[in-house]
């Protein structure tokens, strides 16, 4: 348990979906049923047997399986990084200010993604969202 620690902190901080908390343990406890279980996402990662990082893949997968995280190549447009981030907080309550927010980001768009990801995450911050 404690070395997944760490793993719960951070997921505590994105959820509390306690499912979620039971797919990491059983990627750390039982990673062959966690394995059968979700062989359809870790074949399209190339893993079929446990690997070391198999409990911080379950947390990965576990939060894209409920919409709260989005993968993203390095390479990336701004343009789909703020698209992303309109998805991603649909739900929350302040989402009109935080799409609103996001749109006045848009004349920014041309700048490098590595230039533009601090802004983004200075902007977002203000509606109590961090960017990770």
């Amino acid at each position: 348990m404690e070395k997944i620690k760490a793993l719960f902190d951070l997921m505590e901080l994105i959820t509390k979906d306690t499912s979620l908390a039971v797919e990491i343990q059983l990627a750390e406890n039982q990673p062959l049923d966690y394995l059968n279980q979700f062989d359809g996402t870790l074949q399209e990662r190339g893993i079929d047997r446990p690997i070391p990082e198999l409990p911080w893949l379950a947390l990965v997968d576990g939060l894209a399986r409920r919409n709260l995280l989005v993968e993203l190549d390095w390479k990336e447009d701004p343009e789909e990084l703020i698209a992303v981030c309109q998805r991603l907080t649909e739900n929350h309550s302040e989402s009109t200010e935080i799409k609103t927010t996001l749109t006045s980001l848009e004349p920014l768009t041309g700048d490098d993604i590595e230039e533009f990801l601090p802004v983004l995450n200075r902007y977002i911050n203000k509606h109590g969202i961090q960017l990770v």
